[in-house]
């Protein structure tokens, strides 16, 4: 993993525009890479300089037949509206979906989040309808609290926390 740039802005509009990303996240009017550069830069990088933390791009390791690290999701820490501390946000591209990488960046993430950035607790959102990310929250070790509905969205969501004892004793 490493930290999103507005380089990576071609790979984030792929992200964003999903059959996932639409369902369950929705359309965040990102419709071109000059849209996604603007995204990252007002939404992402801020929070990078204000927080520590932030958006990361999470990458396959280069193979013997393919030598780049090529990206395959994102995750993050990110700070939403609605909510005390921080969110564990994530998404991945078709081919990079079912195959460890979101368990494997969660883990370090969370390894981050309450080793380095003694964080007491992580929130995680998703929809209701949306089991394969309830799963992986819960192979991290999240629990569901309640339903919530975010400031300025319609829609209940699923909110769950970790809270930094739960993830040390695992």
């Amino acid at each position: 993993m490493r930290p999103i740039s507005v380089d990576d802005a071609e790979f984030y509009l792929r992200v964003m525009n999903t059959p996932k990303w639409l369902q369950f996240i929705g359309d965040r009017n990102v419709h071109t890479v000059d849209a996604a550069r603007e995204y990252i830069s007002q939404r992402m990088l801020g929070q990078w300089e204000k927080c520590g933390y932030g958006n990361y791009i999470v990458l396959k390791k280069p193979s013997e037949g393919n030598l780049d690290a090529l990206p395959v999701g994102c995750m993050g820490l990110f700070v939403r509206d609605g909510l005390e501390g921080c969110d564990l946000g994530f998404a991945f591209v078709p081919e990079g979906e079912k195959q460890g990488f979101a368990l494997e960046s969660g883990n370090r993430l969370l390894e981050e989040a309450f080793g380095p950035l003694k964080l007491k607790f992580v929130n995680a959102i998703t929809d209701d309808n949306n089991v394969d990310s309830q799963r992986l929250l819960e192979k991290l070790g999240f629990q569901f609290v309640e339903m919530i509905t975010l400031p300025n969205e319609s829609k209940s969501i699923r909110k769950y926390i970790l809270q930094a004892e739960q993830y040390n004793t695992k």
